[in-house]
């Protein structure tokens, strides 16, 4: 393994670690816009979700429950 390969090595962990740190501070945020989504999303949408994806909406209602 040469020089080379070490610090590209490097780099592509650094570029992970970034992203995780990215999407940690990004979550809150993110949450503010989903739970604003959900509530101005019209009754039918909800209630089709809810029957068609039951497992998603139930892990959705959890997280909005958490925040």
């Amino acid at each position: 393994m040469d020089m080379r390969d070490v610090v590209l090595e490097a780099q592509a962990e650094v570029q992970a670690i970034m992203r995780e740190v990215v999407q940690e501070l990004m979550k809150p945020q993110i949450m503010a816009q989903l739970r604003q989504s959900w509530i101005s999303a019209p009754d039918e949408v909800k209630e089709m979700f809810k029957r068609e994806k039951p497992e998603d909406y139930a892990a959705l209602m959890e997280e909005l429950k958490r925040r």
